[in-house]
């Protein structure tokens, strides 16, 4: 992630480095401070305010569409780490002993049975 939002060769680069500036905008004009500085319930009450999109107020639109899309990247970045992958119980690409078919329930609801 970090690189993502220091890189000048991937593509909105730009656009990362100044959302996350926003962020430290938007908490030195509420709190005084940069936003890693803030204490969690500070950083909470920023967060609130851009964590929906359709329910930002107007002034923090921009922010909650970034707040979506590096949340989707946070997300997409974990869960292809070894942590991740257990995390949601993915195997992966292991050799099966043996591959009985899907089971009947799905066969049927599809109407293959």
């Amino acid at each position: 992630m970090d690189q993502c939002a220091v890189s000048g060769a991937r593509q909105g680069s730009g656009a990362r480095r100044r959302s996350l500036a926003w962020l430290d905008t938007e908490s030195q004009r509420r709190f005084g401070n940069d936003f890693t500085n803030l204490v969690l319930g500070q950083q909470r009450t920023i967060c609130d305010d851009i964590c929906h999109a359709p329910d930002a107020k107007p002034d923090f639109k921009k922010a909650a569409r970034f707040f979506a899309k590096f949340r989707d990247l946070t997300a997409g970045g974990f869960y292809t780490t070894p942590e991740g992958m257990k995390d949601i119980g993915y195997v992966g690409n292991v050799a099966l002993a043996s591959f009985d078919g899907p089971p009947p329930e799905a066969l049927k609801k599809l109407g293959l049975a």
